[in-house]
């Protein structure tokens, strides 16, 4: 769309009698830019909380199988105590291994008790497991700018495609009125070339 709106304008300066319509596209470029701009913050935003969660997602894994494996060494290992049982019903890498929302939810769920073996982890269970329900969210909310961003480039589409239309009508009416060639207006658009044969495609044969 951008490559089409600059070659619009530049063909309407060149010609003297298109030259009063290249106000027209004035407006163009400057739509595309605001679009282009929408887009990429959208990007950003899905790869702001990607990241975030996938920083998230190790940093808690580790610290949780910490605070497991210290657990269970006050318990002399034994896996299945009551006490490692408040925490985890299953095995370190398995709790680790479910989906991050679970997983962080469930450490949100650790931090109300009083075990003296979650001192030496609470301040780092409680950054990632915030810090992970926190970019779970982010991930949420990219979801209604991404459909913002879909319709404004629709949206975008269809009207440079009306004021295109009407561009080409109006040419048409100075070609009419001037006496011009009836594929003059055409001249003021790119044209993509299709159906070059082969050799045209593949273009010249290599030098004996």
């Amino acid at each position: 769309m951008e490559e089409e709106s600059i070659f619009v304008a530049c063909a309407l300066e060149a010609d003297p009698d298109a030259a009063p319509l290249v106000g027209r596209t004035e407006s163009w470029v400057p739509a595309i830019d605001a679009q282009r701009l929408l887009e990429r913050s959208v990007r950003v935003a899905l790869q702001k909380a990607g990241a975030r969660r996938a920083v998230s997602n190790v940093r808690l894994d580790s610290t949780c199988s910490e605070f497991i494996a210290d657990l269970r060494h006050e318990e002399r290992g034994v896996a299945d105590s009551r006490r490692v049982r408040a925490f985890v019903a299953t095995g370190a890498q398995q709790f680790v291994r479910q989906a991050l929302p679970a997983q962080a939810t469930a450490v949100r769920a650790w931090l109300v008790s009083k075990d003296p073996a979650l001192d030496k982890h609470r301040a780092a269970l409680d950054l990632w497991s915030d810090s992970a329900l926190k970019a779970v969210q982010a991930t949420k909310d990219v979801g209604p700018l991404r459909g913002e961003s879909w319709t404004g480039r629709e949206e975008l589409a269809d009207k440079l495609t009306r004021e295109r239309d009407a561009l080409h009508e109006s040419l048409a009416a100075i070609a009419r009125e001037k006496s011009l060639p009836r594929d003059w207006p055409d001249a003021f658009f790119r044209v993509e070339e299709r159906g070059a044969a082969p050799a045209e495609q593949a273009g010249p044969e290599p030098t004996p």
